[in-house]
């Protein structure tokens, strides 16, 4: 959660947010797109309550005669609750937040601790440390420099060529291989 969120954001955060925390199905990746969504709620509640106040509202127009026509519509506010609605209950179910999507959700991977050990940082970098050094123990053995700058094709490296320059490439290239013959 945004250390800056005012207390109904909070609020909604922890609506939404503290049954997933708790099944450790969301991760700090999450929060960007959790953030978008909590945003979306309390854009809704507000829609929402505008929606319920006036969900139905008249509207009138002219003909070409002149006469005036009036009709009843659903209001803008009402077309706009229902849309976000619809866009929260497929946010929310892609952090597995609906009945159906929880079925299907897996918790996150807990890292590899050693048995009666709280690993430190230092600790978990020395060890990735050592199984890179060990990949490189095991690894095929890499050529040197030289080898390695031969085998660069330098044409692709050329910046693009005008038409008159392929022309004259290619006349120089004729040349050549007629002075060989």
């Amino acid at each position: 959660m945004p250390a800056n969120y005012p207390p109904e954001k909070q609020a909604v955060w922890k609506l939404l947010f503290n049954p997933i925390q708790k099944r450790k199905t969301l991760t700090r990746a999450d929060s960007a797109a959790a953030t978008i969504i909590v945003e979306m709620w309390c854009r809704w509640q507000t829609v929402s309550t505008l929606a319920a106040a006036n969900p139905i509202i008249e509207v009138s127009w002219l003909d070409k005669n002149g006469t005036e026509h009036f009709k009843q519509v659903e209001s803008p506010a009402s077309k706009m609750a229902t849309s976000l609605e619809h866009k929260l209950l497929a946010a929310l179910a892609a952090f597995s937040a609906t009945p159906a999507s929880r079925e299907k959700t897996k918790k996150t991977k807990e890292p590899a601790l050693k048995p009666g050990k709280v690993q430190t940082t230092a600790e978990r970098l020395a060890e990735e440390i050592q199984a890179l050094e060990q990949q490189t123990e095991d690894g095929p053995v890499v050529a040197d420099d030289e080898d390695l700058l031969s085998e660069i094709d330098e044409t692709l490296a050329d910046p693009p060529m005008t038409e008159t320059e392929k022309l004259m490439q290619e006349a120089d290239r004729m040349l050549a291989a007629e002075d060989e013959s």
